[in-house]
C-alpha cells in the first residue's frame, strides 16, 4: 500500500521506529540506496520507497527531496481526507442518553423525557443516522410541532443533549422556542367555575378537583394530602408533602417527596362549605381507612396518568380547553381580578418561593392597577 493510502508521518526519521533498517542511506554496491518510509502494506509491515544513487553526495540532497516530498503528500491528504461518519442510528444515542439522566434528575422528570422521546422524537428520527440528521430537518420539526411552548422548550432541551453525546453541533444556530407569555388559559369568573366543579360530583375527580380550584394546591400535592394534613375543627390545611409516581421494571409505583420549594410548605385556610364538603367524604372513607385524602378506583394516590387525561376529556365535552392545572390558574386569577386580593397574599397561598414569581405569571392579568392610579390621579386634578 502506498502513501496514498496510509499516510506515514514523515517527522519519525528513523525506519527501526516503523519496523525497518537503522538508516535511510546505505552503501549499495558502487553506489547509494535512499530508503524512505511509504506506508504499509496489508500484513502491516512497513513499506519503503527506494532509488538508487550514484553518489553518497547526490544521495543525500535527494533523501532530503523525498522527505519533502512526502510531507508535502500528507499535508494535501490530511486537508483533503474526512473520516467517515459512523453509522449510528439517533435512537442508540437518546436510549443511551436517557439511560444516564435516570441518574441525574427527579423520577418525575425522567419520565417526562421518556414520555417525549418515544411520543414525539423518535418517531421522527428515531431510525435516521445521527450524523446525517440535517439543520432543516430539526428546524421543520419545531415548526411541524403543535406543542406548547413549554413543552418545544423541553423537546429542544432533550434534542441538543442527545447530539452533544455524540459531539454533533447540528443544533448550534437552533435558538431554544421562545416562552409564550399569551395570557393564561383558564376560568377567570366564580360562579362559572363553581359550576365548572359541580359538573364533577358523582365522580371520582370531583375531589380533587374541588379542592384544587378553592385552594390553588397543585396536583402532586393534592395525591400527597392525608387526612392528617386537614385540621376541621380550625379549618386549615397544611401542605407538608407532593406525591408522583415512577415507572421501575415495567411498574408503576408512587412515592414521596418534599415540597416543590421551602415555602411551598404551607397552611391554608379553607371555608366552612369547604369543611363540610371534606368531614362527608372523610366519613365515607372510614370504612376504607385510606390516609390518603384523594385515591383512585382502586385506592390508590392518584397519580397525573390518570387524572389528567379524564379531566381533559371531561373539561372538553363542557366546552373547555384547559388542564387540571389551569385550575391552579383560575384559583389565582380569580383572586386577584375579580377579588383584587394583593400579589403578596395570592403568592403565599399557591406557594411561590417569592411574589415575583406570582407577578411573572400573572402579570398580563393586573389591568385594574393601572384603572386604580388613574382614577386616584384624576381625583387629585379634579379642581383644575
Amino acid at each position: 500500500m502506498s502513501i496514498l493510502g496510509n499516510t506515514i508521518p514523515v517527522s519519525i526519521a528513523c525506519p527501526a521506529l516503523l519496523g525497518g533498517n537503522d538508516e535511510m542511506i546505505r552503501k549499495y554496491k558502487d553506489k547509494y540506496e535512499v530508503s524512505v518510509p511509504d506506508g504499509r502494506y496489508a500484513n502491516g509491515r512497513v513499506k519503503y520507497k527506494r532509488e538508487i544513487i550514484k553518489t553518497e553526495q547526490e544521495a543525500l540532497s535527494r533523501e532530503r527531496e523525498l522527505i519533502e516530498e512526502l510531507k508535502r503528500l500528507n499535508a494535501k491528504l490530511s486537508s483533503q481526507e474526512k473520516p467517515e461518519n459512523p453509522k449510528i442510528l439517533f435512537k442508540e444515542v437518546a436510549k443511551k442518553w436517557l439511560k444516564y439522566k435516570k441518574f441525574e434528575v427527579s423520577p418525575k422528570t425522567w419520565d417526562r423525557y421518556d414520555s417525549i422521546l418515544n411520543n414525539h422524537i423518535l418517531p421522527v428520527f428515531g431510525k435516521k443516522y445521527v450524523h446525517a440528521i440535517t439543520e432543516d430537518e430539526i428546524r421543520d420539526y419545531f415548526l411541524e410541532n403543535e406543542n406548547s411552548s413549554t413543552t418545544l422548550r423541553q423537546h429542544h432541551t432533550i434534542l441538543k443533549n442527545i447530539f452533544m453525546l455524540e459531539k454533533i453541533d447540528v443544533m448550534k444556530n437552533i435558538k431554544r422556542p421562545r416562552k409564550n407569555n399569551t395570557e393564561i388559559n383558564c376560568i377567570k369568573d366564580p360562579v362559572e367555575l363553581a359550576n365548572f366543579v359541580a359538573s364533577f360530583k358523582n365522580s371520582i375527580l370531583f375531589l380533587p378537583v374541588y379542592i384544587a380550584a378553592v385552594t390553588g394546591m397543585r396536583l402532586s400535592e393534592i395525591a400527597g394530602l392525608k387526612w392528617d394534613d386537614i385540621n376541621l375543627k380550625k379549618s386549615y390545611i397544611t401542605v407538608n408533602r407532593s406525591l408522583h409516581w415512577k415507572k421501575e421494571n415495567e411498574k408503576r409505583e408512587w412515592y414521596i417527596k418534599s415540597t416543590k420549594n421551602g415555602s411551598s410548605r404551607r397552611t391554608i385556610k379553607i371555608s366552612n362549605k369547604d369543611v363540610e364538603m371534606l368531614k362527608r367524604f372523610k366519613e365515607e372513607r372510614e370504612a376504607t381507612k385510606r390516609d390518603f385524602v384523594c385515591i383512585d378506583t382502586n385506592g390508590n394516590p392518584l397519580s397525573a396518568q390518570t387524572v389528567s387525561p379524564g379531566f381533559r376529556k371531561r373539561a372538553e365535552t363542557r366546552g373547555y380547553d384547559i388542564t387540571f392545572h389551569s385550575l391552579r390558574h383560575s384559583h389565582a386569577t380569580i383572586l386577584i381580578q375579580y377579588y383584587r386580593k394583593s400579589i403578596k397574599v395570592v403568592s403565599k397561598r399557591l406557594g411561590h418561593a417569592n411574589e415575583l414569581t406570582t407577578l411573572t405569571i400573572y402579570a398580563s392579568i393586573l389591568p385594574h392597577e393601572d384603572e386604580d392610579i388613574a382614577d386616584t390621579m384624576g381625583e387629585v386634578f379634579a379642581c383644575v
